[in-house]
Order: C-alpha cells, then structure tokens, then sequence
C-alpha cells in the first residue's frame, strides 16, 4: 500500500504532468494556427502576384493592339494622302495639257510653252510610272 505522503507525491506530479500536457497541447494549437496563417499568407500572396501578372500582360496585350490599330490607320492615311496627292498632280499636269493643246495658234510653240509641255509630259511619265 502507498503511503499517504506517496498518495500527495503522486497526486502532485500527476497534477503537474497534466498541466505540462495541457500547456504543451496550447503551444501545440498556438504553434499550428501560426503556421496555417503563414501558409494562407503565402498563398494570398502568391495569388496577389498571379494577379498583378497577369493584369500587366492583359494591358501589355491590349497597348500592342492599340499601337498596331494606330500605325495601321497611319498608314492608310498615309496611303491615301499620297493618292491624293498624286491624282491632284496627274489632274494639274492634264489640266495643263489641254490648256496648251486648246490654243488657239498656228502649231508654233514659243520657249515657254514648249517647256511647259515639255515638264507636263515628264511628270504624267513619272507618275504613271511611280
């Protein structure tokens, strides 16, 4: 049999083996809730950068597009100015010509008409050959 004071011993370590375990099983809890916030942290953080990835490649994506949709009008408008521009100096250079082809004369140019004609012909050539 336990004598009395064993008893008191007993009870005493028990007591303090349970309160070392109750203590031990707080740390246990205290230590797994920060180590699931550190891996939902890392997590949200790892979204956060999947996100913020993928937002500058959406714009990336859509600052290509506008930039060719901006040269490609550039060049039509550069396309059509230069037709225009060429259909005003064929219409001069045929306006010209019939000028000097509707004179009322004897078939005799002077040096100024003749130079004329001369320059009108050269640039319909140009232009039909541009």
């Amino acid at each position: 049999m336990m004598k009395p004071q064993e008893k008191v011993v007993n009870s005493i370590e028990r007591r303090n083996a349970e309160a070392e375990s109750e203590r031990e099983l707080k740390y246990l809890k205290k230590a797994r809730v920060i180590e699931d916030h550190k891996a939902r942290k890392k997590q949200l953080l790892k979204e956060l950068q999947d996100r913020v990835y993928q937002e500058i490649e959406k714009r990336k994506k859509t600052h290509e597009e506008h930039s060719t949709k901006i040269q490609s009008e550039r060049a039509k408008e550069q396309e059509l100015l230069a037709r225009s521009i060429a259909e005003q100096s064929n219409m001069q250079v045929q306006l010209q010509l019939m000028q000097i082809e509707h004179k009322p004369r004897a078939g005799v140019l002077d040096r100024e008409e003749h130079s004329e004609v001369s320059a009108a012909g050269r640039e319909l050539r140009a232009d039909k050959a541009g």
